[in-house]
Parts: C-alpha cells; structure tokens; sequence
C-alpha cells in the first residue's frame, strides 16, 4: 500500500493533463474509503482568512492512501497530486474499486505505522 504525499506549500508542477483530468481525479478521491477523519477542521495554509475549512483525515482505494486535504487543495487551488497516485487513477480509468474491511484496516494500519515513523518521540512527561 502506498501513500500519496502532499504538502500544500511545496507542490509539484501539474502534468500537462491535469486541466483536463483534474475534475474527474477529485471525484475518484472524494469516493474513497474514509479510514480516519479529525473532529475538527483545519486551517487553508495558502489563505488563512478563510479560516478552518480544510477536511482533516485519509481515504483509501485499497490500494492507495491520500490525505483529505489533498483533494481540497487539489479541488480550491488546482494543485496537483501527487504523479503516482494520479498514474494509479488514470490506469483505473477513474472508477473507485470497492474497499473491502480489510482493506481499509490494513490502509489504517499502514497509516499508524507511516505516522508513528515520523512522530517525535515522548521522552517522559513535563
């Protein structure tokens, strides 16, 4: 399982088809299988007027991981996602593969394990 990177203040550039396949790519993401999502949301890092609006959680397609915030900004800014993922998207001619239970706890527990690689150690309490 891979997991799509993203940060939204050091994007790629867009492939030269992204125009076109933008729309269709999006709504592929917003289909997938939510495995964790935040209770709250979180701040636009490229216009922080607009406040917290920025979904907070990951979906899965089994075979893929991405960040909700992904699909905002790719939806609000037009920024592109990440090549292999959108490889993956296109090779699946934009149609969502049912996710079984699984799946979706192996794509949560591949996150977990992601997450706990670049968590900062907790060296005892304050």
């Amino acid at each position: 399982m891979q997991i799509a990177s993203f940060n939204a203040k050091t994007q790629p550039s867009a492939p030269a088809n992204w125009d076109e396949v933008k729309g269709r790519t999006i709504t592929f993401l917003r289909a997938g299988e939510i495995i964790m999502i935040a209770l709250e949301m979180g701040e636009d890092e490229c216009d922080p007027t607009v406040g917290c609006v920025v979904p907070v959680g990951f979906r899965t397609d089994g075979s893929w991981i991405w960040s909700m915030e992904l699909e905002y900004y790719a939806d609000k800014y037009s920024m592109p996602i990440d090549q292999d993922l959108l490889c993956h998207v296109l090779s699946l001619d934009f149609t969502m593969p049912v996710v079984s239970p699984e799946s979706a706890n192996t794509a949560l527990e591949e996150l977990m394990k992601a997450a706990a690689e670049y968590a900062p150690e907790v060296s005892g309490s304050a």
